[in-house]
């Protein structure tokens, strides 16, 4: 639906019309593919005992899979700064990560304590991993991450040889992946579509938020709107919110390098991060905070700020004396 709405809807509107393709489609359908292979490998990688954490661990480090996929397969130069806020960006986005997962892990273990005691040890062995199943999850994880930080390199590429066509990029991008998602997963779509036909109605939903202010929104729901699925609601705002930082990234891509727009999103994903345990009223712990210190260190350093006020309070003093 996200694939449907940011492409082909968004981007014919306001009326549909046709433009003059500026990027090949045969690369459009490359990147497309390479596009639906990567989202599909970190799909397929929960089914071969990866845990939760290894995988949120794995879609963080993708700073770090660009810039060093840049240097060793693209020929790309980095300065000393960028690769000393990249590594520190990256380390903070994984303590934050882990931080935040092993809070939800806590959560889940104090509710289902008395569960966790009554298992057996033979139930524990026989849910320990294979290695070889786990080796092969992991594989494809890895694969999954480079295959991103290919992704970037070569849309730049694209913008570089044929001109910044960043809207043409995305509807093509989700308009081409379309198709493969219904065909190889059509029946869980279908599940999805159904289980949000089931839920509460937005009247409900509102009703139940006692202690939240949206409560108060229950009485003024036009009465067309109140036995509507909650979760297409949930689902509409997540789209539109989708539609704000795809597009936004698009037009990144087209106006800085790889390496910037990944430290952009890295950075927007740490802020989600922040913003879920403060929301949520999850505790922040040691980690968070070494986490978030070392992203912030990480993004200065990245961006070179202290070394461009340092040159600017430099020049001051000689631009005055010439003025004398």
């Amino acid at each position: 639906l996200e694939g449907l709405f940011n492409g082909a809807v968004l981007e014919l509107a306001p009326l549909p019309r046709t433009r003059a393709r500026v990027i090949p489609l045969w690369f459009h359908m490359a990147i497309t593919l390479l596009f639906f292979g990567v989202s599909l490998l970190n799909n397929l990688a929960l089914n071969y005992d990866i845990a939760m954490p290894l995988h949120m661990v794995f879609r963080s480090s993708s700073l770090a899979a660009s810039l060093l996929l840049g240097a060793l397969a693209f020929g790309k130069r980095y300065a000393p700064h960028q690769v000393r806020g990249v590594l520190l960006v990256s380390v903070g986005i994984i303590l934050a990560t882990l931080a935040d997962a092993r809070e939800k892990h806590r959560s889940v273990a104090d509710c289902c304590e008395d569960d966790a005691a009554a298992a057996s040890s033979s139930d524990a062995a026989a849910s320990a991993p294979d290695l070889t199943v786990w080796l092969t999850g992991l594989a494809m994880l890895t694969a999954a991450l480079f295959g991103s930080a290919a992704l970037g390199q070569f849309q730049e590429g694209a913008y570089k040889r044929w001109g910044k066509a960043s809207s043409e990029m995305k509807f093509y991008s989700h308009a081409l992946a379309l198709p493969y998602f219904y065909v190889l997963r059509h029946q869980d779509i279908a599940d999805r579509v159904a289980a949000w036909n089931a839920s509460e109605s937005l009247l409900e939903a509102l009703n139940a938020m006692k202690s939240s202010p949206l409560a108060a929104l229950a009485p003024s729901v036009p009465s067309a709107l109140a036995q509507i699925p909650f979760l297409w609601f949930l689902l509409l705002g997540n789209v539109l919110t989708q539609l704000l930082c795809i597009s936004s990234v698009y037009r990144l891509t087209a106006v800085s390098s790889t390496l910037t727009c990944t430290m952009t999103v890295t950075v927007r994903k740490f802020i989600s991060i922040i913003f879920s345990v403060a929301y949520f009223g999850n505790p922040f712990s040691a980690m968070h905070w070494m986490g978030t210190m070392l992203v912030f260190a990480g993004v200065t350093i990245y961006s070179d700020i202290i070394s461009q006020v340092r040159a600017a309070s430099s020049s001051k003093p000689l631009a005055q004396k010439k003025i004398d």
